[in-house]
């Protein structure tokens, strides 16, 4: 049986996500050997359902913040903001960029992008600290693996523009851990993104063509 069109964005978007699958984890985080799905699969996994259903995404950059769109073909649309580090080389940009786009993509259609486990999925289900909610913060026995995890994706960020942007993603999680913890997580990022930013001052003075220092 075939549904009429849907006259609406919410109705088009019930229909979309029922038809959608799981974005494949099709990378893996080298310290964890947790899988994630990568900007394309993510794309792959909702670009047909929301067609089906007279829907369309866009991602446009507005001034210093990614702009994800979900428009229906009747007009209505909801957007969500990300927003997206100083300009560093095009690399680093680009780097964070996609971090960004996948991010947003899969929030916008709520599929997931990345492995949980339920203890980390319950502590975000509760926390919500840009609405003014009060985060209390997990035990040490309950928060080591969260901690570990962070550490973790903390280290695999490649640009200081990465790891700002992974920050942002991040704080709600590194919220829920104790204050001693919470503090070193941070200094750790602190050191991270000097340590960073000194790479890159560094292999801006070299001539990629070459090898050679610019004069």
């Amino acid at each position: 049986m075939t549904l009429p069109k849907a006259e609406t964005l919410t109705d088009a978007l019930c229909r979309a996500q029922s038809q959608m699958q799981p974005a494949k984890m099709d990378c893996q985080n080298p310290h964890f050997k947790n899988k994630y799905a990568s900007l394309a699969s993510v794309i792959d996994a909702v670009r047909k359902p929301l067609a089906d259903n007279g829907l369309a995404v866009t991602q446009m950059i507005r001034l210093d913040r990614l702009v994800t769109r979900l428009q229906h073909s009747s007009g209505e649309f909801v957007e969500s903001e990300y927003p997206l580090p100083p300009m560093g080389s095009s690399q680093q940009f680009g780097s964070a960029l996609t971090y960004a786009r996948r991010y947003s993509l899969s929030a916008i259609c709520c599929i997931s992008a990345d492995e949980d486990d339920d203890a980390e999925a319950s502590d975000h289900k509760r926390i919500n600290p840009d609405v003014g909610v009060t985060v209390k913060a997990l035990a040490k026995k309950d928060a080591r693996g969260i901690y570990e995890k962070l550490q973790g994706e903390m280290r695999e960020q490649q640009s200081a523009a990465e790891l700002k942007a992974w920050i942002e993603i991040a704080r709600h999680r590194i919220e829920t851990l104790p204050d001693d913890w919470k503090d070193t997580l941070r200094l750790q990022c602190q050191e991270a993104i000097y340590e960073l930013r000194q790479g890159e001052e560094e292999l801006e003075k070299y001539d990629h063509n070459t090898g050679e220092l610019r004069k």
